[in-house]
């Protein structure tokens, strides 16, 4: 009779700690499947960020290639000169 209770508590023991494990491990998937959502959504909004700059940069850069063409075309032009 005490081996049955002793085998019946081992059981009953076992039988936590699976169910334990159980619980952990959908945890920590699930933990892990929002921690790559998290992850991606930083990357994908980063890159967004990136293109958005990039596109301000091209931007800039050509109005300042236009304003040093104006401006080239207005100071050689032979009749900007002072005096001649």
């Amino acid at each position: 009779m005490a081996d049955k209770k002793i085998t019946d508590a081992t059981m009953t023991l076992l039988t936590s700690f699976q169910e334990a494990n159980s619980v952990m491990a959908a945890h920590l998937m699930t933990a892990q499947e929002q921690q790559r959502k998290l992850a991606e959504e930083f990357f994908t909004e980063g890159m967004e960020v990136l293109r958005a700059n990039q596109q301000a940069v091209a931007d800039s850069v050509a109005a300042q290639e236009r304003s040093v063409t104006y401006c080239a075309g207005y100071l050689w032009h032979p009749s900007a000169r002072i005096g001649l």
